[in-house]
This record gives structure tokens, sequence and C-alpha cells, in this order.
């Protein structure tokens, strides 16, 4: 009887073990998949920010009088991305110092 209870036992840790292990494993995945999409989201939001300076380079250089007779939605879109840009880093370095 008492062969078989610590049989049992040493089974129960074995699996507590493997269990804990691959909980470590599958929250490093989600936490790795987490990571790849905020890094993908800053990319896209790098993108529209480039873009837009580059469209702002070109109306400069198209000329002042149109470069001033933009909308002034763009600009604050802009501030807004670069926000979120700056927001996505700070996640990234918190994510980072986690690991």
């Amino acid at each position: 009887m008492r062969n078989r209870y610590l049989k049992e036992k040493m089974r129960n840790k074995k699996y507590k073990r493997l269990l804990s292990r691959l909980s470590y494993f599958i929250r490093g995945a989600l936490l790795e998949h987490w990571m790849y999409g905020q890094m993908e989201r800053m990319w896209v939001l790098y993108q529209k920010l480039l873009s837009e300076v580059v469209s702002l380079r070109v109306d400069q250089k198209a000329g002042l009088e149109r470069a001033t007779e933009m909308p002034g939605p763009s600009v604050l879109e802009v501030n807004r991305l670069k926000q979120q840009l700056k927001e996505g880093e700070k996640t990234a370095k918190k994510m980072e110092e986690v690991l």
C-alpha cells in the first residue's frame, strides 16, 4: 500500500513538473506572438508616418503656399501617429525588460 502511494506521489510530481514546463513554454510562445504583433503594428505606424513626412517634404519643395494650404487634421494625425509609435516603443522596452 505504501509503495503504491509513493509511486502515485512521484507520478503526480512528474506530472506537475511537466505541466509547469509546458505552461512556461506556452506563456513564452504567447508573449512572443504578442511582441511580434506589437512590432508589426509599430512598423505599420512607422510606414504611415514616413509616407506622411515624405508627402510633406514634397509639398514643401513645391512651394510654401501649397504647404500652408494643407488642412490641419493631417498634422494632427501625424502627431497622433508619433504618439502611438512612442507608446509602442515603450511597451516593447518593458517587454524586453520582463524577458
